[in-house]
């Protein structure tokens, strides 16, 4: 398991990205875990949330996105490598 002193710190380029940054809630797994990302973020490495985000979609206004068939542990992995660039699995029971 990581923690503080092992995980890796975020670049100058993406604490850039970070401020001022709107957030979006993605709601994930059956159980509803919630989840809160910078926007940025999401739409710059994902198509999916890119699309998501704009026009006149009703998760670009509310900025709430539901994934109801995607495992919290994959999303973890996800946002992991989101924001450090790299993937880690920590040794999690999948749902």
């Amino acid at each position: 398991m990581t923690n503080s002193s092992t995980m890796a710190q975020p670049s100058k380029d993406t604490l850039r990205l970070l401020y001022g940054t709107t957030m979006v809630t993605v709601e994930v797994g059956p159980l509803k875990e919630i989840f809160v990302v910078h926007e940025k973020f999401l739409c710059q490495k994902s198509q999916y949330f890119a699309k998501a985000m704009s026009g006149s979609f009703l998760e670009s206004v509310k900025r709430f996105v539901q994934l109801p068939d995607v495992s919290p542990t994959l999303f973890r992995i996800f946002i992991n490598w989101l924001y450090y660039g790299k993937l880690c699995y920590a040794g999690e029971d999948d749902e």
